[in-house]
């Protein structure tokens, strides 16, 4: 379990600089391309970044663990991962192979101002990580994911303005089947959603870039030059949590990734991350996950150690 530590390490560096004004110019995407015999085939592992994941199996089939779904993922289905969300994932047979693309914060805010996008992005944990394609579908979402792994192998001109709209036309139809969007309709609520992500990318930050400690909605309403009032509604209409909610989410996040990759006694963790005492971090933590810290480090990870292999080398990424 813990060779994957690195992984969201990266991924994590990758997207803060990204969504970082002074970073790299880049998509904002991330795309990796996984031949799962190659790599890790039986073992199973897990990984917790900052990044909104679509994933699609091209072959095969992968075993899907989150808190409180458990599922198999089919040729041509795919499976979602909200920021900072735990999941697990074990696959289940030879011939196994699977694209993902994560996507930052402020990648997501363009996207909604490109059309409706059906996906609860920053909300609490996604409802239905799964998405099943219909038998008529499953052809059509199977040749948009083969043109993203011939993007990310070939690496063309234009690769990453290609990857986007592949990703595009894969929510458009996963949006054709799963209902109307669950964002604010019309140009002028998509245009504020992108606005007011800019507005608080300083708090967004701030948080994410200090996970052991808490930072007061007075400090990051500081950091983005408002008011704590205009900070806290901006925060809310365009994240769709508020910033209390939110920062504890951040702070949950790196706990249990902490539970996942480290041997550390509660006592460490719940000082490490801005808790008050270990009873405070189990009281939080169960109400996030459904579960006390000892039980989620106990359930998810009892006997991995033994099965864990190395961490794939080097996936493509844009």
């Amino acid at each position: 379990m813990r060779q994957s530590l690195p992984v969201d390490h990266m991924i994590e560096q990758r997207l803060a600089q990204m969504d970082s004004a002074d970073g790299p110019a880049g998509s904002g995407l991330l795309a990796f391309y996984f031949d799962w015999d190659r790599h890790r085939p039986w073992a199973p592992d897990g990984h917790v970044h900052p990044g909104f994941e679509l994933s699609m199996v091209l072959s095969g089939a992968i075993h899907l663990r989150f808190a409180e779904e458990d599922f198999s993922c089919q040729q041509g289905e795919v499976w979602l991962s909200g920021l900072w969300e735990p999941h697990e994932w074990q696959i289940e047979r030879p011939g196994t192979t699977s694209i993902s693309l994560l996507f930052s914060p402020r990648l997501l805010a363009a996207l909604a101002e490109d059309g409706p996008l059906h996906l609860e992005l920053f909300a609490e944990p996604l409802r239905h990580h799964r998405r099943p394609a219909e038998v008529g579908q499953r052809d059509l979402l199977l040749a948009f994911g083969h043109d993203v792994r011939r993007e990310i192998l070939r690496q063309a001109p234009f690769w990453e303005s290609m990857l986007r709209l592949d990703l595009l036309r894969i929510l458009g139809e996963l949006a054709r089947s799963d209902g109307p969007s669950e964002l604010p309709a019309g140009r002028r609520a998509r245009q504020h959603r992108v606005t007011g992500l800019d507005r608080i990318v300083p708090a967004l930050r701030l948080v994410q870039q200090s996970p052991t400690r808490r930072i007061t909605a007075e400090e990051a309403a500081r950091a983005c030059a408002l008011s704590r009032s205009q900070f806290n509604r901006i925060f809310r209409s365009t994240i769709g949590l508020g910033y209390a909610g939110y920062s504890m989410r951040v702070r949950l996040a790196a706990a249990a990734r902490d539970l996942l990759h480290t041997d550390n006694t509660l006592d460490v963790i719940a000082g490490d991350h801005g808790f008050a005492d270990v009873s405070h971090l189990i009281k939080a933590f169960s109400r996030q996950y459904r579960c006390t810290p000892g039980a989620y480090r106990e359930r998810r990870w009892s006997g991995m150690q033994d099965g864990a292999a190395a961490a794939p080398p080097g996936p493509a990424q844009a």
